[in-house]
C-alpha cells in the first residue's frame, strides 16, 4: 500500500508514452515545412495566402492546382500518411483519421502562412523588394536559412 503512494515511476511513464508520438510529429512536420517553404518560397510569395490551402489539401473550390501546388501537395501527402502511421488507428476508426488528418493540415497552412507573411514583412537589413503583380518578391531569399519553428 505505502508503494504505491510512494513511487513515481508511473507518471514518468505516462508522460514518456504521451511524449513519444508528439516527439516524433513534431519535429516531422517542422523539418517538412521549413523544406516546403525553401523549395517553394518565390512561388508562395508571389501568390495571395489563399494559395497555400488548396496546395496542402490537394483540391481547388474553383479550376484546377497549378503545378507547383500539385508539387506541394505531393509533398505533404506522404507526410499526413506517416503522420496516421504513428497514431497506430485501427481500421474502423476512419472518423478519428480524418480528424487527424484535417488537424494536420490546419496545422500546415498555419506554420505557412505564418512563415510567408513573416518574410514579406520582415525588416531585414539589406532587404530588396521588387513589386510584383499583387505580392511582394523578396530577392536574395534563396541564401535564406529558417531559424527557429513556426
Amino acid at each position: 500500500m505505502f508503494k504505491k503512494l510512494f513511487t513515481k515511476e508511473k507518471p514518468k511513464e505516462i508522460v514518456a508514452e504521451i511524449m513519444s508520438i508528439s516527439g516524433v510529429i513534431g519535429p516531422m512536420i517542422d523539418k517538412s515545412v521549413n523544406q516546403i517553404f525553401m523549395k517553394y518560397s518565390i512561388d508562395l510569395l508571389q501568390k495571395p495566402i489563399t494559395y497555400i490551402v488548396p496546395a496542402v489539401w490537394g483540391s481547388a473550390i474553383s479550376g484546377e492546382l497549378t503545378p507547383v501546388q500539385k508539387q506541394i501537395y505531393g509533398e505533404i501527402s506522404p507526410l499526413i500518411n506517416n503522420v496516421i502511421l504513428h497514431f497506430q488507428f485501427k481500421s474502423s476508426e476512419q472518423a478519428q483519421i480524418f480528424a487527424v488528418a484535417y488537424l494536420v493540415r490546419a496545422l500546415l497552412i498555419s506554420k505557412l502562412t505564418y512563415m510567408v507573411d513573416a518574410v514579406r514583412h520582415a525588416n531585414l537589413p539589406g532587404k530588396k523588394t521588387v513589386q510584383s503583380d499583387n505580392n511582394y518578391m523578396i530577392s536574395g531569399l534563396a541564401g535564406m536559412k529558417p531559424i527557429g519553428n513556426a
